[in-house]
Order: structure tokens, then C-alpha cells, then sequence
């Protein structure tokens, strides 16, 4: 598997050229941007994914949900999950959890007590880990 940087200057170098590169490609560079906690970085690539033309996912808005959620910007990670939810995603309780974490561990109790009650409300069928989230950390 390419690297965050190979697969950055892959995508600059098809761009350069009008060449659309793949979604798959794009989703690789996000889940790297997710797992590295930098979700400004993660948005710039949604958005240049965007650019390019190929359709974002539910995986997609993940990867910039957590990225956020990682960095420890649960309002930047909350307005990306309304944005998934505008473009009729079904939201997966991982997501949620990533969000509801988020706020815990900034000791926002109440917002990550919110979200435990949007789920439910949604049909999103907490787990173990929505159930831990609140009392971690």
C-alpha cells in the first residue's frame, strides 16, 4: 500500500494532468488523515475529492468525522456528520461514537450525553462502546 505522501502526489500529479483519479484512492488519503487525527488535512481532500468529480461515501465523511473527533474538535466533527446526514447518508454508529467520544473526552458531558440520545432517536443501536464513551476519560 502507498504511502500518505506517494498517494498525495499521485493524486496532484493525475490532477495536473485532467486525469480524475479514483475514489478509492481519495478514501485511502482520508482513512490516513483519520488515523493521524489531522482533519483539516482529511477536509482538504474530501473537498479536492469533490473537485475531482468522484461521489463521497459514507466511509468518506467518516474518515473527516473521526480525523476531527481524533484532534480533538468534536464541533468540527459534529457539523461534518450534519453535513452526511443532509446528503441522505445513513449515519453508522461508528461515526456517532467517534462524535459522542469526542465530546467526552473534552469533559462535554452533556453534549456527549445528546448525542447518546440522537442515536437512540435515529435508530442507531448504541454499542458497547456508545455505553462507554460518557464515562471515559
Amino acid at each position: 500500500m502507498p504511502s500518505q505522501v506517494q498517494l498525495q502526489q499521485l493524486l496532484t500529479a493525475k490532477r495536473a494532468q485532467r486525469i480524475h483519479p479514483a475514489t478509492t484512492a481519495f478514501q485511502q488519503l482520508l482513512a490516513g488523515e483519520a488515523k493521524a487525527g489531522d482533519g483539516y488535512r482529511a477536509e482538504l481532500w474530501f473537498r479536492r475529492m469533490v473537485w475531482s468529480k468522484c461521489a463521497p461515501d459514507v466511509a468518506s465523511y467518516t474518515s473527516v468525522i473521526a480525523a476531527f473527533a481524533r484532534a480533538g474538535e468534536p464541533r468540527a466533527a459534529e457539523a461534518w456528520l450534519r453535513r452526511m446526514e443532509l446528503r441522505g447518508l445513513r449515519v453508522p454508529v461508528a461515526t456517532c461514537n467517534a462524535v459522542l467520544d469526542a465530546f467526552a473526552k473534552r469533559g462535554r458531558l452533556r453534549a456527549a450525553e445528546w448525542w447518546f440520545s440522537f442515536m437512540t432517536d435515529s435508530d442507531i443501536q448504541p454499542d458497547h462502546i456508545s455505553f462507554g464513551a460518557p464515562v471515559s476519560e
